[in-house]
């Protein structure tokens, strides 16, 4: 086990130290839409190395304080939550902002809307660390594993139901439908699997008597059900031509 430990430890660090290399590499493609001249991209490359150093000896001073165990716990699960905010900040800019929200924006405006989803999608983590946090000690028999393993459970179905619609048709399923299909697909499964029930339970309370037909859906379940719902719902929706490449929309 404890050479289990070190090993986990030192990918860890190995693959943050491979993180520090993206930037050069990812300049090109940043720079296709925010042109950066060899002189701003030294200045963000030297941002980046101060800021660096700067939390490198914070984390020592954690370390210190902590322990070696618990502070690179926590220094773990910081950098984790920083590349789970990033990420999403970017998918949501990529897929929500440009395509819908501001189709016309600059680089300027898109730049600043990756700040701003960065800094929102940070706060709703730590919400949701805290509720979680709070429902742990407040009840005990709450496991955050479980927790974890429901969500999984819940959302997985409906995204691997509109990959296969989208992988195994060529003329089925749109954005509106998939929308429908994932929320239908979301909705089925929490109501087979008792989540309405569970989630009252915690606070003593019920909403619905379950009936003696309905059995209810163990884990293991969800997310095959889930997928098979959302895939034979997003199907429904006919793919409209925009969705096509030239020569498939013009029949040739």
């Amino acid at each position: 086990m404890r050479w289990r430990i070190v090993l986990l430890v030192t990918a860890a660090i190995a693959i943050s130290y491979l993180d520090r290399q993206t930037l050069p590499v990812a300049i090109r493609a940043i720079a296709n839409d925010i042109p950066l001249t060899n002189q701003q991209f030294s200045y963000l490359q030297s941002a980046f190395l101060l800021a660096y150093a700067f939390l490198y000896a914070g984390g020592g001073k954690l370390t210190d304080v902590l322990g070696t165990r618990k502070g690179f716990m926590v220094i773990m699960i910081f950098w984790s939550l920083a590349c789970a905010s990033h990420a999403l900040a970017t998918s949501f800019t990529r897929d929500w902002y440009e395509p819908y929200i501001n189709p016309a924006s600059t680089s300027e405006q898109t730049l600043r809307a990756v700040r701003w989803a960065t800094v929102w999608f940070s706060l709703l983590m730590i919400v949701v660390a805290s509720t979680t946090a709070y429902l742990v000690i407040v009840y005990p028999k709450v496991r955050i594993i479980p927790i974890v393993l429901s969500i999984y459970g819940y959302t997985y179905g409906s995204v691997l139901g509109i990959f296969l619609a989208g992988m195994l048709t060529k003329s089925r399923g749109n954005d509106f439908g998939n929308i429908i299909a994932m929320i239908i697909g979301f909705i089925i499964v929490a109501i087979l699997s008792g989540l309405p029930n569970n989630i009252a339970r915690i606070f003593g309370g019920k909403v619905y008597i379950q009936p003696t037909w309905l059995p209810v859906m163990e884990f293991p379940w969800w997310i095959c059900f889930g997928t098979i719902v959302t895939f034979f719902i997003a199907v429904l929706f006919r793919t409209g031509r925009e969705h096509h490449p030239p020569g498939v929309a013009s029949g040739q």
